[in-house]
Parts: structure tokens; C-alpha cells; sequence
């Protein structure tokens, strides 16, 4: 469990800043206590976004320098992704796209 004041990582919105901790009751949820996060890259805008603290899946510790430098190290065995040319340029776009995006939003660094 993360404590306020804390960075993570959300995996649309990028580093955050946990600002509080509080139960809420949104239409058509039960209630519960809910992360009140805020994105480091707001720029002043008051962005505040809540995270059902039992949803494990969207929030993650940011990694320490060791672990960037070990998965830095790990590149050159990584198998590349490959994504099959359709010789439909939209098409390929959005497919490198698609794959792209999910692969941010899985979490998994």
C-alpha cells in the first residue's frame, strides 16, 4: 500500500504524486478508499485523479537507478516486437500504434 506523498507510476498518466487517501462513492460503486493522485507533468492545472486502492494494476513503484541501469544492460538480448506489414501504410500505423500503446499501459517497464 502506498502512503501519501509518495511517487508511482500510472500507467496512462506517468509519475504521480499520491496526495491523499480518502473513501468515495461513485455512481454506481459501492464505497471505498481511493488514492487521490496527481500527475507531476500537470503544470499547475489541479489534476486530481482517484485509484480504488485494491486496483493493484494501475499503479507501480517507480523503478530505482539500478533497475534502469540493469534493464539498459538487458537491450541487446531483447528480442525485438515484431509487427507484420499489412503494405497498407494507415494500416501499419495504426497497428504500431495500437501495440505500442498497449504495451505502455500493460505496466510492465
Amino acid at each position: 500500500m502506498f502512503t501519501v506523498g509518495d511517487k508511482v507510476v500510472h500507467n496512462e498518466y506517468g509519475i504521480c504524486r499520491i496526495t491523499g487517501i480518502s473513501k468515495r462513492r461513485f455512481p454506481g460503486q459501492e464505497q471505498k478508499d481511493y488514492y487521490e493522485i496527481t500527475p507531476l507533468a500537470d503544470d499547475g492545472y489541479g489534476t486530481t485523479i482517484y485509484i480504488a486502492v485494491d486496483h493493484n494494476g494501475l499503479l507501480r513503484e517507480p523503478m530505482s537507478p539500478d533497475q534502469i541501469l540493469s534493464m539498459i544492460d538487458a537491450m541487446p538480448e531483447t528480442e525485438p516486437i515484431m509487427i507484420q506489414s499489412t503494405g497498407n501504410r494507415m494500416l501499419d500505423m495504426e497497428n504500431i500504434k495500437t501495440t505500442y500503446s498497449a504495451m505502455m499501459r500493460s505496466g510492465n517497464p
